[in-house]
């Protein structure tokens, strides 16, 4: 995390570090109360901050329910594992000569988890191509091992094959986990796709992943619910998608 101590508070456009450690309630106190009433005037900000909420939510439901024998998907634990590895230790940021604003472990592991969310919404956002599959070796003894093995995205293949009639927040974590590029985001029309829909070209697309919908090829978007509303939006929309052609195979709120 970035000391922002005694320097001068930080101006738009607010990183998504930045706000992430915002969210995380990362930041010292004397630094965040005078941001958050400039951070809720900027609607970029806050949107980000809409899906923040919605996701952090949505693993905290998760967390809760009953164990369904389901395991953490592999190449996202080790995402988890490898930043709480690689983040700096608990440190003191000096605001004044008389207090100090110390960061708890509990803390610096909210803003772990929440940058890592973050972080997906930004790779997905630039395109970057972060792929990872994990790969069964069977023993002769008959036990498995797991590999973590560098993989090229297939063109051929959806990465999700779903049923239009089960669209819920699990699918948006499956979408927002998967790391493959697909035709909408090489193609360079998702800014004209998302007006075409309704939303700002601008919009933070925190997961996107090629699927069959339906029987349907297309691509899936993970985006936080346009204008005021917190929450996500699921979009299945076709390869063609773009400026004028909203191309939409469903759409719905989760």
């Amino acid at each position: 995390m970035a000391s922002h101590g005694t320097d001068p508070l930080p101006t738009q456009p607010y990183s998504l570090e930045l706000l992430a450690d915002l969210h995380a309630g990362a930041l010292p106190e004397s630094v965040s109360s005078q941001l958050w009433p400039l951070v809720r005037q900027d609607p970029d900000a806050m949107d980000v901050l809409a899906a923040l909420d919605a996701v952090t939510a949505r693993l905290g439901a998760a967390s809760r329910e009953p164990a369904r024998g389901e395991p953490l998907p592999p190449e996202v634990a080790e995402r988890i594992d490898r930043a709480l590895a690689e983040a700096e230790p608990p440190t003191a940021l000096h605001t004044s000569a008389e207090s100090t604003d110390v960061i708890t472990l509990a803390s610096r592991r909210r803003r772990v988890r929440v940058a890592i969310v973050v972080g997906v919404a930004a790779t997905v956002a630039l395109g970057v191509v972060m792929t990872a599959v994990v790969v069964n070796n069977v023993t002769s003894d008959g036990e498995g091992t797991q590999d973590l093995v560098a993989e090229a995205p297939s063109a051929d293949s959806p990465a999700l094959v779903v049923d239009s009639d089960n669209l819920d927040a699990s699918v948006a974590y499956e979408v927002m986990t998967n790391r493959e590029t697909n035709d909408l985001l090489e193609s360079g029309a998702l800014s004209g796709c998302l007006a075409a829909n309704g939303f700002e070209p601008s919009t933070t697309v925190l997961g996107s992943a090629r699927v069959e919908l339906d029987g349907q090829r297309g691509v899936m978007l993970v985006l936080p619910k346009p204008g005021q509303e917190t929450g996500l939006t699921l979009l299945a929309v076709d390869t063609d998608c773009g400026l004028g052609n909203p191309g939409v195979l469903v759409r719905q709120d989760v």
